[in-house]
């Protein structure tokens, strides 16, 4: 028995040893590397495509977007994903035409607190910004907006994309070059008139109604004639040289308007601003331009002063050289029924004088309105304050040309 039962045995053990020779491994499956950013439990919970479990990273067939915009068709929205694959949050981005070369272009856009892309006006960083209701784009330039109050054109800084307010220069393309003036509280583009008192004295300008742009010299507006200075674009009040005509012309002294026929306003003021010293001045003459109703003072062609004047009507006043030959306080013309003050003779009973005056010595305000057309009846008329500066400082012997 016992004989038997160690025979038996022996090849039991042998083929279980064997079993333990050639019986194969078990198999394990082949683990995938972490991928970068991500923890191995992250990576666990990663799905195929979309947002992995924390909602921290996004997945397209199985990779984490990085550098790339995307879409979540659940939240209707558009995010970024960073480098690291961080989800971009209250900041802003630039997303490249081409993912793979930058130099090639693209836009800027920003994301919120909620990390989606705005759309939109957005307020931030103490300026109002403004991002395509479609692409998200960041606005630059001149841009058409609409708001609770309407329609209105504003300007995004070319290179900040902030909203513009007050005066700003604009020059990023020929289209948009020049002073353009914004809304201080809203932004909106200002068209027209407007007063800027930023400079010194202050200053009345204009802004094309079509483009914004501030406007420059000799311009018709409303059916009459302003001259805005070549520089400054100040509007243009009294005398002024308007280099279009080769002329001088009076602009009103309030609306700084010109038309023909217009009616002085201000006939008892200066023509222009202050009056200059005719002392030692070797070529001192008078030009009487019957054309342009202007009276000019010069030192040779050099113009000192300009004058409105009214010469006569019909073309009665005489045409040719003269010199002056004297002076009065005052004249009266029965005949006439008018008279005048401070008066200079150049040529017989012609004079210059002042707005005709009445019977009893008062300045009649209807004959003021005409200067600047002719109105006289030979004589140059000229304001009050100018027919006594040319009283009080024109010497006898000065020439005077009419023409």
């Amino acid at each position: 028995m016992l004989s038997r039962n160690r025979t038996f045995a022996f090849p039991c053990a042998l083929a279980f040893a064997l079993a333990l020779v050639v019986a194969p491994p078990p198999a394990f499956a082949e683990q995938e590397p972490v991928q970068p950013g991500t923890t191995e439990s992250e990576q666990d919970s990663a799905p195929r495509d979309g947002w992995d479990a924390t909602k921290e990273h996004w997945y397209e067939d199985g990779e984490m977007a990085r550098d790339h915009a995307f879409y979540d068709p659940d939240s209707d929205a558009w995010y970024w994903a960073d480098a690291d694959g961080s989800i971009a949050c209250d900041k802003d981005v630039f997303i490249p035409v081409d993912e793979s070369d930058r130099d090639k272009g693209g836009k800027w856009v920003r994301f919120d607190e909620n990390r989606a892309m705005v759309k939109g006006e957005d307020y931030r960083y103490d300026a109002w910004y403004y991002f395509d209701p479609i692409t998200g784009e960041m606005a630059k330039g001149i841009t058409l907006i609409e708001d609770s109050a309407g329609p209105k054109w504003v300007y995004y800084d070319w290179t900040t994309g902030k909203m513009a307010h007050g005066e700003a220069f604009v020059n990023y393309d020929a289209e948009h070059t020049g002073w353009y003036l914004f809304d201080r509280y809203t932004g909106a583009m200002v068209h027209g008139f407007a007063y800027l008192d930023g400079d010194p004295s202050g200053k009345w300008v204009y802004y094309d109604q079509a483009t914004g742009i501030m406007a420059y010299g000799l311009q018709l507006i409303d059916d009459a004639w302003y001259y805005l200075d070549p520089v400054t674009g100040a509007v243009s009040y009294g005398m002024t040289y308007v280099p279009t005509w080769d002329t001088w012309r009076y602009f009103d002294k309030v609306s700084g308007r010109w038309y023909e026929g217009m009616p002085m306003g201000d006939w008892q003021g200066a023509s222009g601003g202050a009056y200059p010293s005719l002392s030692g001045r070797a070529n001192l003459n008078v030009h009487v331009d019957i054309a342009n109703q202007v009276v000019l003072v010069r030192d040779g062609t050099e113009v000192l002063y300009a004058m409105v004047c009214s010469s006569g009507i019909n073309d009665c006043t005489p045409r040719g050289t003269y010199s002056v030959t004297g002076r009065g306080y005052s004249f009266y013309n029965r005949r006439e029924a008018m008279g005048g003050r401070y008066y200079v003779q150049f040529y017989g009973d012609y004079l210059f004088h002042s707005v005709p005056t009445d019977a009893a010595g008062n300045y009649m305000p209807a004959e003021g309105e005409k200067l600047g057309q002719p109105a006289s009846h030979g004589c140059v008329r000229l304001t009050v304050s100018d027919a006594k500066w040319l009283y009080d400082n024109l010497p006898n012997g000065t020439r005077v040309t009419i023409e």
